[in-house]
């Protein structure tokens, strides 16, 4: 397989090849590609050392490129002569298949449609334990955010998406503890899903709350609202960008440290306070 998708990679004869994630798998395939330009980042944004050998056109970021997608783009730039915009907002990019679409609805049971109801997309799951919060404190965010939701006037519908079983563990865990609470809203837990189908599930949503992980960013860029939290990496740095979404920084000294595993956990989780959140929510409400 490997040796088949290399043909086909040369056959093409690009003009030219961009490698935006700077790590060995891509300069591999960078280096593997029939092309004169090979651009990539220069020593200040390479993410592994070696990737530095596939590329012949080393592009050097600036002080402005904070933001994931700016450094992203400034090789893009500078690879292909193509000016980089500030200030961009997140558009929409996805566009789910209708049939997937029609096909989540029915399966996943959403709620009497003559009724309005606000739908929410929780995922709390994520590769990086120090990326998310724990159940208890999930919990009192649902609550917290099902309680701003209904003094704004809406019906909310909440929705967990897992990848794992044991996230689908959790998901029933959290949703059993806010129903046993009494709250008045409905709280699924999804089947799993494809990607594809979680596509089509996110552009049905209203807003999508989550740490930095992907289907938050998925939800993004389908065109969904979202209210997202950073622990170990940073909001600057790759937060969805715009007015229809809130990221949530945790303040404390360490925040961006990047550790997969955390000393100061419980210090780090309290800074991710519940109120943030019916805060972020009462802003995306006021965008319309």
């Amino acid at each position: 397989e490997l040796r088949h998708g290399l043909m086909r990679l040369r056959a093409k004869e690009y003009d030219a090849v961009v490698d935006i994630q700077g790590n060995l798998k891509s300069g591999l395939v960078t280096f593997f590609s029939r092309s004169p330009v090979k651009g990539g980042f220069a020593r200040d944004g390479v993410r592994e050392f070696p990737n530095l050998f596939f590329t012949n056109k080393k592009v050097k970021l600036t002080p402005e490129d904070i933001h994931i997608t700016l450094k992203y783009l400034r090789v893009v730039s500078g690879t292909l002569g193509i000016d980089v915009p500030q200030g961009f907002d997140f558009y929409p990019t996805l566009f789910p298949d209708d049939k997937e679409r029609e096909s989540v609805r029915a399966r996943e049971l959403f709620g009497n449609d003559e009724v309005e109801s606000f739908r929410i997309a929780i995922h709390h799951g994520t590769t990086w334990e120090t990326k998310g919060i724990s159940p208890e404190r999930w919990r009192r965010v649902l609550e917290t955010i099902v309680d701003a939701a209904m003094e704004r006037g809406k019906r909310p519908e909440v929705y967990f998406t897992w990848g794992n079983e044991e996230e689908r563990k959790q998901a029933e865990a959290i949703a059993r503890g806010v129903r046993e609470r009494g709250e008045n809203c409905r709280i699924t837990v999804t089947h799993k899903m494809s990607i594809g189908e979680l596509i089509a599930f996110m552009s049905l949503m209203d807003l999508v709350i989550g740490p930095d992980t992907g289907p938050v960013h998925l939800a993004a860029a389908v065109g969904v609202k979202t209210i997202s939290f950073y622990r170990v990496t940073r909001a600057e740095r790759n937060a969805p960008r715009g007015k229809r979404h809130v990221s949530i920084q945790a303040d404390v000294h360490c925040a961006g440290c990047l550790r997969k595993e955390c000393p100061h956990r419980e210090m780090c989780e309290e800074a991710i306070r519940p109120e943030l959140f019916r805060e972020a929510l009462f802003t995306l409400l006021a965008e319309g």
